[in-house]
């Protein structure tokens, strides 16, 4: 098997195993509410109305008929003189030094950039363009080579996977997604929803390690950690985890397949058996080589395997 396939296809099922398994909840009931979907009528919740363009329910903001009588004609009618503009072109935004060191005892901090493909791709790409520090159970990772991306049902998945283990093939590895909608909604509301800076909530997170057994066929992975489910301040962005994140988007407009996709984020894990069993569908899971598909994992997986 192709290691690229084997790592898309742990991105792949890792978007089944959140609550709602696209970052959005599916509960009609918030329609009308603020920044979910209008009414099928163009109208919403009292003290909204609906952006026709986006469908989503935002702020009645009151509109100031005097807004622009203070200013002069040459204000108003005069354009600026292209050749006499002396701004200087804007540059990159770059990432918030703040990024370097964590605010928790156990996290994923994680500065990066790739591009976005297209689900249906296998193919990784190794990038230097990434810094990503793990640390879980009193352990620290670092020196992640690889970083993959792919757009997948309306949701950016991003994995980085490193070799901890020659001599047994044993890989860690670390899948984030977050829904397209979602950074949409941000983008176009960054200021009346306070995030123009940056986003009081991380990614969605999952760590995992994995290990191949060739001679037998298939390959076994165990998820050991997940993000800490975050405080849900605008409910309509679920299945996030505790944490803050930089969004960059001077450099990201459309969050779509063929995008360089810049992103920080300082994410809270926790190794807590039950609170990872709430986020996935199992702790252990077996795909055999010849399909991909899940099969029984021997009774003694975690014995021969040693996690």
């Amino acid at each position: 098997m192709k290691k690229g396939l084997f790592f898309l296809i742990i991105l792949l099922f890792a978007v089944g195993c959140g609550s709602s398994g696209n970052g959005e909840t599916n509960d009609s009931s918030k329609t009308g509410s603020l920044y979910n979907e209008c009414y099928p009528n163009g109208t919403c919740d009292s003290g909204l109305v609906c952006d026709e363009e986006y469908n989503t329910c935002i702020k009645d903001k009151p509109k100031d008929d005097n807004k622009d009588e203070d200013k002069t004609s040459d204000e108003t009618d005069t354009a600026p003189d292209a050749d006499n503009d002396d701004t200087p072109d804007s540059e990159p935004e770059d990432f918030q030094e703040s990024y370097n060191k964590s605010n928790y005892d156990a996290y994923a901090l994680f500065k990066g950039e790739t591009i976005l493909q297209d689900g249906a791709a296998e193919k990784l790409t190794p990038d230097d363009k990434i810094e990503l520090e793990i640390v879980i159970d009193g352990e620290t990772y670092r020196d992640f080579k690889e970083l993959v991306a792919y757009v997948y049902n309306g949701n950016i998945l991003i994995g980085s996977s490193k070799l901890i283990d020659e001599e047994n093939d044993v890989f860690l590895s670390m899948t984030f997604y977050l829904s397209q909608k979602n950074l949409r909604t941000i983008r176009d509301f960054a200021e009346d929803l306070g995030y123009e800076d940056e986003i009081d909530f991380a990614p969605h997170a999952l760590l995992y390690k994995a290990k191949n057994f060739n001679e037998e066929g298939f390959f076994y992975n165990k998820f050991i950690a997940v993000g800490v489910k975050s405080v849900e301040t605008y409910p309509e962005f679920a299945d996030y985890s505790e944490g803050r994140m930089q969004i960059f988007y001077d450099e990201n407009s459309t969050f779509d397949v063929g995008e360089n996709f810049k992103i920080s984020f300082d994410l809270h894990l926790t190794a807590d058996t039950d609170e990872i069993n709430m986020q996935v569908y199992g702790l252990a899971h077996c795909y055999d080589f010849e399909s991909d598909r899940e099969i029984d994992c021997p009774e003694d997986i975690e014995t021969i395997a040693g996690f």
